[in-house]
């Protein structure tokens, strides 16, 4: 009989997971009630003297036992986790967390915070017990049951861990507690950086108890930020040599040259204090890609220019449209017109975000896919806020290897000055592999494509940016590739279409670095290949983070070829 409740209750978790996410309170609520029932049930037939006294019996006693520690764990599970959980579903929902009249009122996070943190708590707890629980002796079908609801248990238990941690954080975020200064950089991917595109425009944001509101937008240049003669901010070991002629740290433009957000945000935060007089609190970053996931929910918007702003036109008007739109041959002109038309566009979104007209589920899932392409990432001067934004993965770290994958990073960076990766396409090939020497063997190939048109030379020189400085030919495109491969293994190979390079001595702090840049003509393309080896006899599953480009990057896997790089 308990047994029977159990598997009705765990047959409706999935039902009660669904509606949850869909943030249909009503429906579960009554799900909650059904399944509570279910297992308040088998948590009574599991608890009397009688039971217990059976769980001393040979052979059948434990599978007794277990069948009531899986009533008590699924119990507390729905009395203390999913009870409390559904009741701030009816506060805190994509309707009540999408601003309106330019104000996000804290309340609801402060009153949520209480039960959010025993949800947390009794899920540690009921891992705990699952984890201490010996099904070794059991029949299949309760073993099958005890599996079941680990696997359910894992797959809630970061979620609500991070909303444990991240929910009371939100009234401080707010302003609740003071006065809050953020700085929002808009990366320009038509002008690849490690992180996503050069920083070249910045949105202050003033906070205070709710009300949100844009203090003003900074452009880059025209004596906003100067530029210094040596790092604003410590330079992590080994990094001066991967970023040389002194690019680190010394413009804030090129913050984003290491992969890493915070150290793109220190940079930030550095300059608009020492330069204009303004701590700040934190920095978010997003790029045009973002933005444009986000307008999904918006009305078109009509700027001065005439051109309607949406989903679908934001990213070709902002990385090229607008460079093609102002192209006088006066430089500094052009720059000023192009620079005031992404402020204007910057502010209309801005306004349609905090007015409330955006639906709030299709708000919701544009920042989700943001934060989970690193288009949009986090970073806090706030130890706390910091600690959570790394558990919720939406800091933009350097990648992190486990005991099961392997992670590396992929970066590119325009080194032409160019808008010109507006019209690169890039793909990854993951490889691999244990080949005769025993080690795990792993590669990385990047081809990259042009599809710049061949009267290249016709394009506005915003575009085409600084090629006669690197002596290259109109439109042509010269990009920096880097490998950031885990720390502990070694880079082996290089390849170019092919053809052998030499592998720089390179190193980011524990990451060995590799380096190549490469130049691809209007219509062209060219293959790079890295390969490297880690400690140890086990292959391991490797993933890759790439810089986030104007287009999405398809990522496939395959073995290693042990043999000679095609």
């Amino acid at each position: 009989m308990a047994k029977t409740e159990l598997e009705s209750a765990q047959a409706k978790i999935s039902t009660l997971k669904t509606q949850a996410l869909a943030f249909d309170v009503e429906k579960a609520q009554r799900t909650v009630s059904e399944i509570s029932d279910s297992t308040a049930s088998a948590a009574s037939l599991t608890s009397d003297p009688v039971w217990r006294a059976m769980e001393l019996v040979p052979v059948a006693g434990a599978n007794l036992h277990a069948v009531r520690q899986l009533a008590s764990v699924t119990n507390l599970v729905m009395t203390d986790v999913a009870s409390p959980l559904v009741g701030v579903l009816g506060t805190i929902n994509p309707a009540s967390i999408v601003p309106k009249d330019s104000a996000l009122d804290p309340q609801p996070f402060v009153k949520a915070t209480p039960e959010v943190e025993r949800a947390a708590t009794s899920m540690a707890r009921a891992q705990k017990e699952m984890k201490q629980l010996d099904t070794s002796g059991t029949i299949p079908q309760i073993t099958a049951v005890a599996k079941s609801l680990r696997t359910q248990l894992s797959e809630l238990a970061t979620p609500i861990e991070t909303m444990g941690t991240v929910i009371p954080l939100v009234p401080q975020l707010l302003g609740a507690d003071g006065p809050r200064t953020y700085a929002v950089v808009f990366q320009n991917n038509a002008e690849s950086r490690a992180l996503g595109g050069t920083a070249l425009s910045f949105a202050v944001l003033k906070v205070d108890a709710g009300r949100i509101a844009i203090d003003s937008i900074v452009p880059a240049g025209f004596d906003s930020f100067p530029k210094t003669d040596g790092s604003i901010v410590p330079i992590p070991a080994g990094a001066e040599a991967v970023y040389p002629d002194g690019i680190y740290g010394t413009f804030i433009a090129n913050a984003t040259l290491r992969p890493d957000f915070a150290s793109a945000a220190e940079i930030i935060q550095a300059n608009f204090t020492q330069f204009r007089g303004t701590p700040l609190d934190g920095v978010i970053s997003i790029d045009p890609v973002a933005l444009s996931y986000i307008l999904r929910a918006s009305a078109p918007m009509t700027i001065s220019t005439g051109d309607v702003i949406d989903s679908k036109s934001l990213v070709p008007f902002l990385l090229n449209t607008v460079y093609t739109r102002f192209d006088s041959g006066a430089v500094g002109e052009d720059n000023l017109a192009q620079d005031a038309i992404y402020g204007e566009v910057v502010q209309a979104t801005f306004s349609q975000l905090m007015g409330g007209s955006l639906e709030p589920n299709a708000t919701i899932a544009g920042l989700g896919q943001g934060l989970s392409e690193r288009r949009v990432m986090l970073w806090s001067a706030h130890e706390d806020e910091q600690r959570a934004f790394a558990e919720m993965k939406v800091n933009g770290p350097l990648p992190k290897s486990d005991v099961d994958t392997e992670r590396v990073g992929i970066y590119l960076q325009d080194a032409v000055g160019s808008k010109l990766n507006y019209y690169l396409r890039q793909a990854v090939t993951l490889e691999a592999g244990i080949c005769g020497d025993g080690l795990p063997s792993y590669g990385v190939q990047i081809d990259l494509s042009s599809t710049v048109p061949t009267d290249a030379e016709d394009l506005s020189v915003s575009i085409t940016g600084q090629w006669e400085r690197e002596k290259l030919q109109p439109g042509e495109q010269r990009v920096i590739l880097m490998l950031y491969a885990p720390p502990g293994s070694t880079i082996t190979g290089l390849t170019v279409d092919g053809v052998d390079q030499d592998v720089p001595a390179l190193h980011d702090t524990q990451y060995p670095v590799g380096k190549v840049p490469v130049v691809i003509a209007p219509g062209g393309a060219t293959s790079v290949h890295f390969s490297f080896t880690t400690p140890g006899t086990e292959e391991r599953e490797l993933a890759a983070a790439v810089t986030p480009m104007v287009t999405p990057t398809p990522i496939t896997s395959k073995g290693f070829n042990c043999g000679p790089t095609p």
